[in-house]
């Protein structure tokens, strides 16, 4: 059922993002709640909610690439002026305001001739600018049997819902893997539409095992191929699962494999934000995500935390400026 939902809707064309955001409401008539006869369960996706945003704080690698959302450093004397330092960067863009305001002070004991100020080298000011970049999200959802308890993928995909409409206003790409059984799939490759996304999810269903390090390890491809092709962008990659993975790639213990992947995904350097599905997280986590979490350099949230207003700051404290 999940190949067959994920055939379906790759087949349709990608379409261009129109504004205004196409509304993402619930659907209609018939529940679309059953179970195959494989024993998977499709859930209907709750109601979509207005999602606390998810900016990060800035990035200080400089780049000089243009883009919509997340700020970082840029190198080409273009963006919006910050601040001012006194170390000049590699092409030195001259501060005025803040080098007067350095020399203002030792003006009454400088020789300034017939100057009306004087001006020395350690006065020199140079501006540090900041434009904003693209950003590249990928969802790697767990469509497991777990994930079908407790209104789990409802709440999730409410989530998912709402975090792509929040993408979609703000011009970002967004890829999709899903992972049951024993196999992780792309389900949306890097794209600008959510359309396709919102169709899948609305019939994925959920039961078998829990493939975690499988869905890791097409997460980690799926990052690194689409970084070869946007080299200056920023990427977010949001993991959302209960952590309790059960199937194995190689024969190792899963969780075994798990760390290991997630270490390599935190040694590339990107955001990351594991969104706990277990009810009680994280008092009592039976899954290991808030480790997994330090391995990924991730920051953990419950999907209910997904609504709290000061997100943002604690955002930005877990991943730093």
């Amino acid at each position: 059922k999940l190949e067959e939902t994920f055939r379906k809707f790759q087949e349709e064309p990608e379409a261009e993002p129109v504004p205004p955001a196409p509304p993402l409401e619930p659907e209609t008539g018939p529940s679309n709640e059953g179970r195959s006869l494989l024993g998977e369960v499709t859930t209907a996706p709750g109601d979509p909610f207005e999602v606390a945003s998810l900016e990060l704080a800035p990035s200080r690698q400089v780049r000089n690439a243009p883009g919509t959302r997340t700020r970082t450093r840029s190198d080409n004397q273009t963006g919006r002026y910050v601040r001012a330092t006194p170390t000049p960067p590699a092409k030195p863009d001259l501060a005025l305001d803040a080098t007067l305001r350095a020399a203002a002070p030792y003006q009454a004991v400088r020789d300034k001739g017939n100057l009306a100020l004087a001006v020395c080298d350690p006065d020199l000011r140079h501006k540090v600018r900041e434009r904003k970049i693209g950003r590249h999200i990928l969802l790697v959802l767990d469509a497991s049997g777990s994930m079908g308890a407790k209104d789990r993928m409802r709440e999730t995909k409410a989530a998912i819902l709402s975090l792509l409409l929040d993408a979609y206003q703000r011009r970002e790409r967004v890829g999709l893997v899903v992972f049951q059984g024993d196999k992780a799939i792309t389900a949306l490759p890097f794209t600008h539409s959510i359309e396709m996304a919102q169709r899948y999810l609305r019939d994925l269903p959920t039961g078998g095992k829990t493939p975690l390090p499988h869905g890791l390890a097409k997460a980690l491809e799926m990052i690194t191929k689409e970084r070869a092709k946007y080299p200056k962008d920023a990427f977010l990659l949001v993991l959302i699962s209960d952590g309790k993975a059960n199937v194995s790639m190689s024969g190792k213990p899963a969780m075994a494999e798990v760390k290991e992947l997630a270490a390599q995904i935190g040694a590339l350097g990107i955001n990351s934000l594991v969104l706990n599905t277990e009810r009680f997280a994280p008092c009592l986590d039976l899954g290991g995500l808030p480790e997994i979490s330090q391995l990924m350099r991730a920051s953990h949230y419950t999907i209910d935390q997904l609504r709290a207003r000061d997100l943002v700051a604690r955002i930005g404290e877990a991943l730093g400026g």
